[in-house]
């Protein structure tokens, strides 16, 4: 089978993500990265979110010594229960040269 994917993914990340699901959110809780590339992420998250939502996602640096401070909108394209909690995939829309250049970080430090 041909993989569909334009971008490597990387995982073991100790970045994590951070959801803004409403503009209202104030939650301030993140969520483990199971892989991430320069077209979006895979995250461990408690909720179900629906396909085509439309989030804001930050970066929590957590232990590493990145300055991340970009907030990238993605859209979910899937949504599939896991073990203990969702795995939702995440495509970034239209990151800006300085959220690429955050995201090319995260990847780069984890390799």
């Amino acid at each position: 089978m041909k993989e569909r994917r334009k971008h490597e993914r990387t995982g073991n990340i100790r970045v994590r993500a951070k959801f803004q699901v409403k503009p209202s959110d104030t939650d301030d809780s993140s969520y483990p990265i199971i892989n991430i590339s320069l077209g979006g992420i895979l995250v461990e998250y408690p909720g179900e979110l629906k396909a085509n939502q439309l989030v804001t996602i930050s970066f929590d640096p957590a232990d590493t010594a990145l300055n991340l401070s970009s907030r990238i909108k993605a859209i979910v394209v899937r949504c599939e229960n896991g073990p203990e909690h969702y795995h939702i995939a995440l495509m970034f829309v239209n990151p800006s040269r300085i959220e690429e250049g955050e995201i090319r970080e995260i990847i780069k430090s984890h390799k």
